[in-house]
């Protein structure tokens, strides 16, 4: 549970999470896309991510919180040119190779528990616990993909997506709605953000 401590009219961010306690936490992400062929017809497209989990706080030392991150659901839906494709690990598995594939992968991903440490600011220290799930994924792709040196390609590609920085990253954006360095009542700040085509 978020809570906002006042210093001398200046608000910041703390949490007040309580042992043995777990907390629901739904991330969304929508990327917006647009693309333009060489007759210069433009296309666009969305890709909207929704990851489902749970933190369950394990322990609380020295400002310092012990928690699982437990991995419940996961969606995707792309849409583009009036067509909307969804894969959704509560739902059934599509029939599309390609996107059973997707599923069965991100089906993999639910279940599986991460560690992590964050200190009462919502700053994350550190997220472990990858080694298990990317052998359940290796696992889904040796009977999707046959070609050894696709799969390690494509492993290698998820790993660079799933892995500490990147779920720090995620959870930062997530976790910190006012700025580390704290608001007066009546200031505005805005976060933005530029990502280039290739990553």
């Amino acid at each position: 549970i978020p809570a906002i401590k006042d210093s001398l009219g200046v608000y910041t961010l703390q949490f007040k999470l309580e042992k043995g306690k777990t907390y629901p936490l739904v991330t969304y992400q929508k990327d917006v896309q647009t693309l333009t062929d060489p007759s210069g017809k433009s296309v666009s497209g969305t890709q909207e991510m929704t990851d489902e989990m749970s933190f369950t706080v394990d322990n609380f030392d020295k400002g310092i919180y012990d928690i699982s991150i437990n991995l419940l659901g996961k969606k995707n839906v792309s849409n583009a040119q009036g067509k909307s494709i969804t894969v959704d690990t509560k739902a059934a598995q599509p029939k599309e190779e390609q996107l059973k594939m997707m599923w069965n992968i991100n089906k993999a991903l639910v279940g599986n528990k991460l560690a992590m440490k964050m200190n009462q600011t919502g700053k994350v220290l550190s997220v472990t616990g990858f080694e298990p799930v990317y052998t359940k994924v290796n696992t889904v792709l040796t009977s999707a993909i046959k070609d050894a040196k696709q799969r390690k390609g494509f492993m290698d590609s998820f790993k660079a997506g799933f892995n500490e920085a990147i779920l720090k990253e995620q959870l930062a954006k997530n976790l910190n709605v006012i700025p580390e360095i704290g608001v007066k009542i009546g200031d505005t700040w805005t976060q933005t953000e530029n990502v280039s085509p290739d990553g």
